[in-house]
């Protein structure tokens, strides 16, 4: 991820919201919270405030984590200043209700669209399910896999969440893990070509309207197709894993 210029912040509340108008209305009342009491007002400004803008600084150094997701527990501060800000403005409870049921149904399909499939990887949608059902019903023993960290973020982590913990695949590329290193990435291994050597590949061609195909494919091979769709066993330097059938 590239470092996050000035105008990221403002993207930051889309994310952490996940609705515009949402975001736009908690920030509004918040504006407007007001107590007897200074102290519980400062504490939770400084929950909902600093954060971001460490998480900005930060992503100015080797590695940016400019993500919403690192920011999401300031939530609870945006929701008690919310909160304090519709009690202050509002005269009476039934105001305050009323508002709050206005901006739930008008948040409806904000709420709605959050939901869908892949929405929690948005904007790069990967299908790490259909990637993991593909490998759940194809593997045999001894069978190896390898990611396309270049190119999509964490495929290893989330492929491994769909499939079975007794389903232990070779990460044929990986040479050091990232909790190894202490570090966000892992370390590949420098010479792919004596890392594939010798390991039988499995491609997997996608079939007419079904889901995305993704597994593994290999290159630089000729692979004829089954019956059935899949390609047979063959040899190669290099496989895609997680993104469907990409041919180099």
């Amino acid at each position: 991820m590239p470092a996050p210029d000035g105008w990221a912040l403002l993207s930051l509340a889309q994310g952490l919201f996940a609705s515009a108008l949402g975001g736009g209305a908690v920030i509004a009342l918040a504006v407007l919270a007001r107590s007897r009491r200074r102290a519980p007002l400062v504490l939770c400004g400084v929950w909902a405030l600093l954060p971001p803008f460490l998480v900005w600084a930060a992503s100015h150094g080797e590695v940016s984590c400019f993500r919403s997701v690192y920011v999401l527990f300031t939530l609870p501060a945006w929701a008690l200043l919310a909160g304090a800000g519709l009690a202050a403005a509002s005269r009476s409870r039934k105001t305050a209700a009323a508002l709050v049921a206005t901006l739930a149904v008008l948040t409806l399909p904000d709420q709605r669209q959050m939901r869908q499939p892949f929405e929690h990887d948005a904007p790069v949608p990967l299908d790490y399910a259909a990637a993991a059902d593909v490998i759940k019903r194809l593997h045999r023993p001894g069978d190896a896999v390898v990611y396309d960290r270049a190119d999509t973020w964490k495929p290893d982590d989330g492929v491994r969440y769909y499939l079975p913990r007794d389903l232990r695949l070779r990460d044929v590329f990986l040479a050091r893990t990232p909790a190894a290193i202490d570090d966000l990435y892992a370390v590949q291994c420098s010479v792919p070509d004596l890392c594939v050597d010798g390991i039988p590949l499995q491609r997997h061609r996608p079939r007419a309207g079904g889901r995305p195909a993704a597994a593994v494919h290999g290159v630089r091979e000729q692979v004829g197709d089954g019956d059935d769709g899949e390609s047979a066993g063959t040899y190669g330097p290099a496989v895609d894993a997680a993104r469907g059938v990409r041919q180099s």
